[in-house]
């Protein structure tokens, strides 16, 4: 399934590399799983027409272990704003930095409160940050996707794209500037490319957006043992 709707990538086993006594004792590890593991946790998205951006998410952290989504709780961020940009967050939901192991949201939040510019410099920025953890983890990857205003073809207008980070660097896809939606996370209970008109009210999309959202909780409550969406319906909106 599905963890960005440009990116379909094979199933792998992902072996992280063995820890020293001292690596361990700083950063009590974050569980051994899978590539597609990691990101098919959560549900959310960019929707945006001529009328704005609306970023939305689910609540839920879970992790995969031994073939069971394990539950750890219902109110990680995943919802995020800084000038001129919103993003959601997906995937992986936990950073090591050398003490102890965080949840990306706090290195998110942390940087956004002092940071003034665009969004792929505040991306390029956090990967800087968080470099201890890609030498733990070599083949993690960070995936999140932005919903941004500025200034093409002579106008203002709305966009967005996926951004990812790997121990590589920071990769964005290109920009995309016409209506329409970006998914990312567990999507088997998702449309997959909800229709969003150009002119439709920033509200209205806001109401599709926590359909969405809502959707992916109800039916996974329903067809799985342990459902990786669910907690509340986070919205930002710009516009």
């Amino acid at each position: 399934m599905f963890y960005g709707y440009e990116l379909r990538k094979e199933r792998k086993e992902h072996i992280c590399p063995p820890f020293t006594m001292q690596q361990e004792e700083k950063c009590d590890m974050i569980q051994h799983i899978t590539k597609e593991e990691k990101t098919k946790m959560s549900c959310v998205g960019i929707m945006a027409n001529d009328n704005g951006v609306v970023a939305f998410s689910d609540s839920r952290s879970c992790y995969h272990f031994a073939d069971e989504v394990i539950v750890q709780n219902d109110e990680s961020t995943k919802v995020f704003e800084g000038k001129d940009f919103v993003f959601v967050q997906f995937g992986i939901n936990e950073v090591c930095l050398e003490e102890s192991r965080f949840p990306i949201s706090k290195i998110l939040g942390e940087n956004l409160r002092s940071f003034s510019g665009n969004y792929r410099e505040f991306f390029y920025n956090v990967h800087r940050k968080i470099q201890y953890h890609f030498q733990l983890f070599p083949d993690d990857v960070f995936s999140f996707i932005v919903g941004f205003i500025e200034m093409y073809h002579g106008k203002q207008q709305y966009g967005r794209e996926y951004c990812y980070m790997n121990r590589q660097g920071t990769t964005f896809s290109s920009r995309t500037y016409h209506e329409g939606t970006y998914l990312g996370g567990y999507l088997s209970f998702v449309p997959d490319s909800p229709a969003i008109p150009r002119n439709l009210p920033i509200e209205k999309m806001e109401e599709i957006a926590t359909g969405l959202v809502e959707t992916a909780e109800k039916l996974g409550d329903l067809a799985l043992r342990t459902n990786p969406v669910g907690g509340s319906v986070q919205i930002r909106t710009l516009h």
